[in-house]
């Protein structure tokens, strides 16, 4: 009995991983349908930070930095609430009024599991965002703004004239400008364990760390966590194998600070601008990666 409970245990275990890699897949399903709804309604694709002009339903389309700074913000994941049979989050949500206005506090604290992946070891859902005790709920789901210059340098390839990505960092951009096609290029990715840190193998990372070009990890948080809590907009670097420095050889699953990173075996899950959703294997090449962020690289190498 000894031996075939031993012979069956990787296999059950190996089968709930793969039930709980499908779940993570059909949330991202989920949220690419709820962005064409969006893109159907307004459209445009949502920001990363979404700029309200202050105390009005009016979203800008290309916020300037004073008007970015002046303006309410809130998060692509906020802008999907209406389409996530979220509607009544949505119904309360003060989209008039900031984030993290008294009014919206009980919305951004509310577990909303279609972010959440099933694969995430528990921890906590609820976290505090700031000093002063603000709660807000976590996502393992984040989107990429664009890929960083060292990235380019230590991979030896060439960087293209727009490295920007999808959801841009403040603009609600058309499908025009997605002209390396939709269903070629990023649109949401995995990014899961937060607010803990984790670095290669699903280990977790040191409490105190700076990587040298992400947030730093205090207390064992990780920054941007919260579905809600816009300003961590993630520019991509790639990792050392280690998962402790910044701008290495390891594309993905090597840090959770604000970098692809999943509890699945080989490889993350993500969604692409056309609404479809797909696993990605850690054996991808830097190029190919990095063409799929970009939104107008205009590069030849693609995703196998």
């Amino acid at each position: 009995i000894g031996i075939l409970v031993s012979l069956l245990l990787p296999a059950i275990q190996a089968a709930r991983e793969a039930a709980r890699r499908n779940s993570c897949l059909n949330n991202m399903r989920q949220l690419g349908i709820a962005t064409h709804n969006h893109l159907d309604a307004f459209k445009l694709f949502p920001a990363a930070q979404n700029i309200y002009v202050k105390g009005t339903n009016q979203v800008l389309k290309n916020p300037s930095t004073a008007e970015a700074t002046a303006g309410n913000k809130h998060t692509y994941f906020t802008m999907l609430l209406p389409f996530i049979e979220e509607g009544n989050l949505a119904k309360h949500y003060d989209y008039t009024k900031n984030w993290n206005a008294v009014p919206n506090r009980p919305i951004i604290a509310t577990v909303v599991g279609t972010f959440l992946c099933a694969s995430t070891p528990d921890s906590e859902k609820v976290i505090a965002v700031n000093a002063n005790g603000l709660q807000a709920s976590v996502s393992d789901y984040f989107t990429i703004a664009n890929v960083g210059n060292a990235f380019y340098t230590k991979h030896g390839i060439t960087k293209p004239g727009n490295a920007e990505g999808l959801p841009d960092k403040q603009a609600r951009v058309s499908v025009a400008r997605v002209s390396d096609g939709l269903s070629k290029t990023f649109l949401i990715l995995e990014d899961a364990g937060r607010p803990n840190h984790y670095v290669e193998g699903g280990k977790p990372g040191p409490a105190d760390h700076d990587d040298g070009k992400h947030s730093l990890v205090v207390g064992g948080v990780v920054n941007g966590a919260a579905w809600a809590m816009p300003g961590s907009v993630a520019t991509y670097q790639s990792m050392s194998s280690d998962g402790l420095t910044a701008n290495g050889p390891a594309l993905l699953n090597a840090s959770n600070n604000n970098e692809p990173f999943s509890f699945h075996s080989s490889g993350i899950n993500a969604t692409f601008a056309d609404g479809s959703a797909r696993f990605i294997t850690d054996d991808v090449s830097p190029a190919a990666f990095a063409a799929a962020i970009t939104r107008q690289g205009g590069e030849t190498a693609t995703l196998p």
